[in-house]
């Protein structure tokens, strides 16, 4: 147990680093304009579940922005996406 102790007290007489926080790199995965079309009739997700109130959210035509704005979550939607139940579009510009 000395060497332990040894080192414990090195390290902690050692200058510490400060670090700055950093802004996310990450770019979001979703973007928040496209726009939601269901490919199901009804709510295809088990009632009662997190999953269920997502879908049950979505309106043909509502955009990412908006379904997270009511409280939808985002790795329900990619879920739903893989599942076949709903794809994203981009938003048709009105002419």
């Amino acid at each position: 147990m000395v060497g332990a102790e040894v080192f414990a007290a090195k390290e902690a007489t050692m200058p510490r680093k400060k670090t700055e926080p950093t802004q996310p790199t990450r770019k979001p995965r979703t973007d928040p304009t496209l726009v939601i079309r269901k490919d199901v009739k009804g709510n295809p997700r088990k009632e009662g579940t997190l999953g269920h109130q997502s879908f049950s959210l979505i309106a043909n035509g509502m955009t990412v922005a908006k379904f997270v704005e009511l409280g939808g979550r985002m790795k329900d939607l990619q879920w739903d996406i893989k599942a076949g139940n709903c794809h994203l579009e981009e938003k048709k510009s009105k002419k």
